[in-house]
């Protein structure tokens, strides 16, 4: 979680930077990472819990969630729905101040690119049985 959670945040940042190069915009917050985290559960959260029975009890027993792949995050309406939700709200910052006249400081390109990172790399730390 926490390998996830800082490469998140430094995705987050590289792509927070890359936009605001010559702005001399700070970026403060572990938003990007938490926007990692968020990513990395969209890949297993919407799916069946995988449930076995206990060879010496025969009790049932839940052994958690098996990673979606990427053609099964676009295949689910519920996960789909919820990437599409996450990223128009968070892409939609930038024009919060067309609409309430105030300034906000909010690195949503940190989110973005830390929602996305965290997407791709949670891959990486299933355990393979």
């Amino acid at each position: 979680m926490l390998a996830i959670f800082f490469i998140s945040a430094a995705a987050g940042a590289a792509l927070f930077a890359a936009t605001t190069l010559y702005s001399g915009s700070y970026l403060v917050g572990a938003s990007g990472g938490v926007a990692g985290l968020t990513g990395a559960a969209v890949r297993f959260i919407f799916q069946p819990i995988i449930v076995a029975q206990h060879p010496e009890t025969g009790e049932r027993v839940a052994l958690g969630r098996q990673l979606a792949s990427f053609g099964d995050l676009m295949a689910d309406n519920r996960t789909r729905l919820f990437i599409l939700i996450w990223v128009l709200l968070n892409a939609a910052v930038p024009l919060l101040p067309l609409v309430t006249g105030m300034q906000m400081a909010v690195a949503w390109q940190a989110h973005l690119g830390g929602f996305f990172a965290g997407i791709l790399i949670v891959g990486l730390f299933e355990r393979k049985s």
